[in-house]
């Protein structure tokens, strides 16, 4: 070390950093919709039918909703319920009660974004498949619906209840 400093020379140290650029061209608008509709039908004495539908598609949010918030699935609900008193198309003298119910419900939800690959959209990888010429037209649409199967969640419940009674009739 030369006359008069404090220590050992120390070598000059050189770095660098990199930093990834993130940008942003613009963002997917898209809008949405979602629609309800719902009917009660009173058949006299004989039932009533209830049923109801429901839809809402990619995009739709509140009008206070940023783009995060807004829903990135097509949703598709429906219901049928019903109860009938079959008994009402045989005369009363006989005493007969028959009420029957049935109940049924399908529920359908599409992703936007395939959830195996991350941020490709379903729409994306469906016209991949259109698009690819190694594939007979019996392949690709083997290959659609098997995407359309892997992404999709359905459910569809199907209920039902009888009963037959007879009353003994009333003495007179």
């Amino acid at each position: 070390a030369p006359p008069g400093s404090a220590g050992p020379a120390r070598p000059a140290r050189r770095g660098g950093v990199w930093l990834n650029e993130l940008r942003v061209s613009g963002y997917d608008e898209k809008n949405g919709y979602a629609a309800v509709a719902n009917v009660n039908l009173k058949l006299a004495d004989l039932g009533r039918v209830r049923a109801n539908f429901r839809m809402q598609t990619d995009g739709f949010g509140s009008l206070s909703s940023t783009l995060g918030e807004r829903e990135q699935t097509n949703q598709q609900s429906w219901s049928v319920a019903t109860d009938f008193n079959l008994d009402r198309l045989l005369p009363r003298r006989y005493g007969w009660s028959i009420p029957f119910s049935l109940q049924l419900q399908s529920s359908t939800s599409t992703p936007r974004f395939d959830p195996a690959r991350g941020d490709v959209r379903v729409e994306e990888v469906l016209n991949q498949i259109e698009r690819d010429s190694t594939l007979s037209r019996r392949e690709r649409e083997l290959e659609r619906q098997e995407v359309i199967e892997r992404v999709q969640t359905h459910s569809f419940t199907r209920s039902y209840s009888f009963r037959i009674q007879k009353q003994a009739p009333a003495p007179g």
